[in-house]
């Protein structure tokens, strides 16, 4: 996705199809609280958040041992996570 628009410049903000589709899968847009609307931190916020969520309910027992070693692995591999996760429930549904 690429789109233009005007706030004190004129900018383009573009997006991976998948990025897109997990932003308002998760209801990014509507939690923005800024005039920038969804920006890239906010972006990696939700999506570090989301994957130690799953992260948490795959494996609640041992999951405080490794969350320093999950907040560690890097973001793209977060991000596909994530992605592949609601790819699996939207197969089952």
């Amino acid at each position: 996705m690429r789109s233009s628009h005007i706030l004190d410049t004129v900018y383009t903000w573009k997006a991976h199809e998948e990025c897109e589709e997990i932003a308002i899968r998760l209801k990014m847009y509507d939690n923005c609280d800024n005039d920038y609307g969804l920006t890239e931190e906010d972006f990696t916020e939700e999506i570090t958040s989301e994957y130690m969520d799953l992260m948490h309910k795959m494996n609640p027992h041992v999951f405080p041992v490794f969350k320093p070693h999950l907040e560690m692995v890097q973001f793209r591999y977060k991000l596909g996570a994530v992605i592949r996760h609601y790819k699996q429930l939207d197969k089952k549904e």
